[in-house]
């Protein structure tokens, strides 16, 4: 058997800076969209911001018809307060846990959720 090739100095450090060249492209490529995704602007911004993909809350949020903007209205402030309070999936759980759910085109939403669906909706 012959020897294992042995590894020089220059071989390792163009291995190293072209692996973490590899992984800034990575990254970046990964980062990017975040940089450049819509945010909703408007009354409900605050709120809606706080959705990983608002344009998608959008869609679902144009199928709840029977939501008034008074009732958005309210809806937002109580949102607001129980969110001083605690996180998003902690109060999307607590409705759900409590059968405060709404049937919106198929799926079933947890109140609060299906609300912010709807603001998304006009914070377009």
């Amino acid at each position: 058997m012959s020897p294992p090739p042995k590894l020089s100095r220059r071989s390792v450090t163009i291995g190293g800076i072209a692996a973490a060249g590899v992984a800034v492209v990575a990254g970046a490529a990964y980062e990017l969209p975040k940089l450049f995704k819509h945010r909703a602007h408007g009354e409900y911004a605050d709120l809606v911001n706080r959705l990983d993909d608002p344009d998608q809350a959008a869609l679902l949020g144009k199928q709840v018809a029977d939501a008034a903007d008074g009732a958005l209205r309210e809806a937002a402030s109580d949102i607001r307060t129980r969110l001083a309070h605690t996180s998003l999936p902690d109060l999307l759980a607590e409705d759900a846990a409590s059968g405060r759910v709404n049937e919106i085109d198929g799926w079933v939403l947890p109140e609060s959720l299906a609300q912010l669906c709807a603001m998304a909706a006009l914070a377009q």
